[in-house]
């Protein structure tokens, strides 16, 4: 029993039934959240951008290789179809002149396979024998037997060393897949290439697959406006045998350090034939990854699949996104777990009143604790001027500056001038509200006068 007049005091309330902390927590989880997601766009947006304008050059550096290859390929032709053939002396002179070890060395020669219709086979075989071959013979060059109505031979090929040597005589006509590009190279006029094949230059070591680039020889004076012309001007055809990982590791050197790339042939309905895979063990995560394009070469369809590597993360930065979820979660935590402490030490009056001072002071920590703790470069500029008001420790490392130097900068001074103008148009639009937000990249200058991207 309480004495006359004396009042009960209230039992203490639980903190964890106040709605402050709660409400802090959530408060700081959506804060956190917001961010999260803004970073965690704008660094994917970034990334994709790179990935994708990174495939898209490498994709058309091979594109116009090959392109290049074809138009080398019809120049030998032109040059293979005027007059009589060329003495082997001229055809070594026009061949070195290419210098296709050096500036092509996917390209295993420049080769002339002669059409040899079967009425004058014997003959093409005594001519050759007379040119210093006395052992020449047509040989088969794939599983096909030979055509009844003629034969082909590979007769010239540049350079002529061991390796060349071993498709000299060889009839392409016999192998399938050659057979189908040379038939199409003949009939249609143009530039076609073979499916993938074991070159007859391939050896035991470093085997890889190949193609072959062919290019129709016409008798130059003969019309060429029908198929049945083409087939009765044809003199032969003018060959580039290439082995594929050669040509791939030759165009895109340089992009193979940070992108990994598998390229097939998806031409026929059997499903695509792999010709090249600089990262054969890749997970399916970095298959599904991959940006997958299509491109039409000299008659076949050529897929090629495009992903980063580790490389390409280390050069263009490693996404931070999630430190910074991790970072907001745990300080969410941590301002909850210091007002359920207050709201546990004292009366709810005093409490109430403490939770307001000390959420507006913890509020305020927690926006300078995420400034200085980001791991991205941030400051605080005045629009009027472009006086740096603020930086955090990442922004001045990234300019090589200490931020008592930097707060004696303006934006403007530390803008790379190509940006500057820009970034005048930007801040005036903000200002005057034209846009609410400005995403963009740019370069600024460090310190010792190099650009930093960021």
């Amino acid at each position: 029993m309480s004495s006359p007049g004396s009042t009960a005091s209230a039992p203490p309330v639980s903190p964890l039934r106040s709605p402050w902390p709660w409400l802090g927590l959530a408060l700081g989880v959506l804060l956190t959240l917001v961010v999260w997601r803004i970073v965690h766009r704008a660094e994917t947006t970034r990334l994709n951008a790179l990935q994708a304008a990174r495939s898209t050059a490498m994709t058309r550096q091979l594109d116009d290789r090959m392109v290049a290859l074809g138009q080398m390929l019809r120049g030998a032709a032109g040059y293979l179809g005027r007059g009589t053939l060329p003495s082997r002396s001229e055809w070594r002179t026009y061949g070195a002149n290419l210098d296709l070890p050096t500036q092509y060395p996917a390209v295993l020669g420049l080769s002339f396979v002669e059409w040899i219709p079967r009425a004058e086979l014997a003959g093409h075989v005594a001519r050759m024998r007379k040119e210093g071959f006395p052992d020449y013979e047509v040989i088969l060059g794939g599983p096909l037997p030979a055509d009844p109505l003629a034969s082909s031979s590979i007769i010239y090929i540049e350079p002529w060393d061991a390796r060349n040597q071993r498709a000299f005589g060889k009839d392409m006509l016999a192998d399938p897949v050659r057979r189908e590009a040379m038939v199409q190279a003949r009939d249609l006029g143009r530039v076609a290439l073979s499916g993938p094949v074991t070159l007859y230059q391939e050896t035991d070591a470093d085997r890889q697959a190949g193609t072959v680039l062919f290019a129709p020889v016409y008798q130059q004076g003969l019309p060429l406006d029908t198929v049945d012309q083409r087939r009765r001007a044809l003199r032969g055809w003018t060959t580039f045998p290439m082995r594929m990982g050669d040509l791939i590791r030759s165009v895109l050197a340089q992009d193979l350090r940070t992108m990994d790339l598998a390229l097939a042939d998806d031409t026929g309905q059997d499903g695509a034939i792999s010709l090249f895979d600089s990262d054969p063990g890749h997970s399916a995560d970095e298959r599904a990854a991959s940006r997958v394009q299509s491109i039409a070469v000299a008659g076949r369809t050529w897929r090629i699949a495009i992903h980063p590597n580790a490389s390409f993360y280390a050069e263009a930065g490693q996404p931070r996104h999630w430190e910074i979820l991790l970072g907001g979660l745990v300080a969410s935590l941590l301002f909850f777990t210091v007002l359920v402490t207050l709201h546990g030490a004292e009366g709810r009056a005093q409490a109430l009143a403490r939770f307001r001072g000390e959420a507006a002071r913890a509020t305020e920590a927690q926006f300078r604790a995420l400034f200085e703790l980001a791991p991205f470069g941030m400051a605080i500029v005045d629009s009027s001027s472009g006086r740096l008001l603020s930086v955090n420790g990442c922004f001045s490392q990234m300019l090589g500056y200490t931020p008592a130097e930097l707060m004696e900068h303006d934006f403007q001074g530390n803008t790379h001038p190509d940006h500057l103008a820009a970034d005048l148009a930007s801040i005036r639009d903000l200002a005057s509200g034209a846009v609410s937000e400005a995403w963009k990249e740019k370069r600024y200058l460090h310190r010792d006068g190099h650009a930093v991207w960021a």
